[in-house]
């Protein structure tokens, strides 16, 4: 049963609808040049306090207000931009959660599908792919259910990334692939382009780092085309990152610069530490570790101010740490890097843990911690296994090369080096020195040297990670 409205009710409504179409424009301003976001974004500012007044009313429907429970599905529904720069993640997925059940009781399928894949996307920022799980095939079922292909095609492009944050990169290309084909029909280009994201993603990981540039330029490219500024400032954030795998530090930092500029108009937001992190890694690889310990700090402060996700804050912590290190501060260095690493553990994201572990071995090597090292290099060792592509396996094996050098196994470290030898550009950026083979031929002497190094260009990763493993773990 449907209650009429008092005066007072309708004035509340009236006032509700007022500042939610407030937001709607801060949305749509966003897609039309920087002067006129600044001036809505401004105007957002003034009257966030009455905004998110008149959204928690609206979450306060009753089963029979279904005109307040109109409004609160409405709140995150063609405003999720203008949200993201107000609002931390979590706090976004409370909008959404609180849309979802009115437009549910509502009946609005249009808007439970859109809400159901924002509350999937924010589980995939938070790093929750569990969740984004279950967001991704409640959406599958209502869109296969109402033949609605352009959702269909974004339950892919979550499932995907699902994929892709548990480590299983075919599946994640796989899936991906379905959703790029899917949203291509449906001449979806702000989705095509998150995918061709998710799929750089994928060929990064990979080492495929052409590949990867090709598909962060097409994300780039559509987003510029859309005129989406958020999605432009991603894109030049995927396409620092893919500069810095690459070793071109001058076009990692300018793309750096582009989004850090980009970024500032929006205060302290989720975009911005990223944004700090790559001018940093850029300033770190070029020796100017003075700016890059600022920048590392200052998008550490805000990733923990918005409540970043864990990756985002460990990937700050373990710049800071190499630099700590190249700067000859190995115990602030190895502070840095457990910090880091006991936020990915907890957060089981395998990419970084094996990141971090691979560096640690070589700050313990330096301070002479044999056993530290060791029990960091397993980790290191465990977590490329599982990972299973050559980019971290080759940042495994070169930690173990290191080890087994400085436990005085030069001929073991030198077959291994050998198989090393074939993939050091996937060992870039970690504290892994080249000067390592020069070191093993001094100690071996030419000849010797090198029949270790052809004999080591005969073994597999694969193999060869299993075997240190075992080795390792035998004591």
């Amino acid at each position: 049963m449907i209650t009429a409205q008092s005066p007072v009710q309708n004035a509340q409504l009236r006032m509700a609808h007022h500042y939610l179409t407030k937001l709607k424009k801060a949305e749509s301003a966003s897609r039309r040049g920087r002067e006129n976001q600044n001036y809505w974004l401004n105007q957002i500012h003034q009257d966030w306090e009455q905004i998110k007044q008149w959204q928690a009313w609206s979450a306060a429907w009753k089963d029979t207000d279904l005109a307040r429970a109109h409004v609160c599905a409405t709140f995150p529904v063609d405003t999720a931009a203008a949200l993201r720069v107000r609002l931390t993640t979590s706090e976004q997925f409370d909008w959404v959660q609180q849309a979802l059940d009115a437009a549910q009781k509502i009946h609005d399928s249009k808007a439970e599908h859109f809400l159901l894949y924002q509350l999937g996307f924010l589980s995939l920022s938070m790093e929750l792919p569990d969740q984004a799980e279950q967001y991704a095939h409640r959406l599958m079922e209502c869109a296969q259910v109402a033949h609605d292909d352009f959702n269909v095609g974004r339950a892919y492009f979550l499932l995907g990334a699902v994929a892709f944050i548990r480590s299983q990169y075919e599946q994640a290309e796989e899936v991906l692939s379905t959703s790029l084909a899917r949203l291509q029909t449906c001449a979806a280009s702000e989705e095509t382009g998150q995918v061709y994201l998710g799929l750089g993603r994928v060929a990064n990981v990979r080492g495929d780092y052409q590949q990867a540039h090709r598909y962060y330029r097409q994300y780039l490219d559509s987003s510029i085309a859309a005129d989406n500024e958020h999605a432009i400032l991603e894109a030049h954030l995927s396409m620092s990152g893919i500069y810095l795998a690459m070793e071109d530090y001058p076009a990692a930092k300018e793309h750096a610069h582009h989004a850090i500029t980009m970024a500032r108009p929006l205060g302290i937001s989720r975009f911005l530490p990223p944004a700090l992190f790559s001018l940093a890694h850029g300033e770190k690889a070029q020796g100017d570790y003075e700016n890059a310990c600022v920048h590392y700090e200052e998008g550490i402060d805000a990733a923990r101010a918005v409540g970043s996700a864990p990756s985002t804050i460990a990937n700050g912590l373990h710049g800071l740490g190499q630099v700590k290190y190249f700067q000859g501060d190995y115990i602030v260095a190895l502070s840095h890097f457990e910090a880091g690493l006991i936020i990915v553990r907890e957060a089981h994201f395998l990419l970084r843990v094996c990141e971090i572990a691979h560096d640690m071995v070589f700050v313990h090597l330096t301070c002479g911690e044999t056993e530290a090292a060791r029990t960091r290099l397993q980790e290191a060792l465990s977590s490329a296994q599982q990972l299973g592509t050559p980019h971290f396996m080759a940042k495994a094996l070169a930690a173990a090369v290191a080890l087994w050098q400085h436990l005085g196994k030069a001929e073991q470290a030198a077959a291994w080096a050998g198989l090393l030898s074939g993939y050091i550009s996937q060992i870039t950026p970690s504290l892994f020195s080249p000067a390592v083979f020069d070191q093993l031929e001094a100690e071996l002497g030419k000849e010797r040297y090198h029949e270790a190094i052809k004999r080591g260009k005969a073994l597999t990763l694969e193999d060869t990670v299993s075997e240190i493993l075992t080795l390792l773990n035998s004591g």
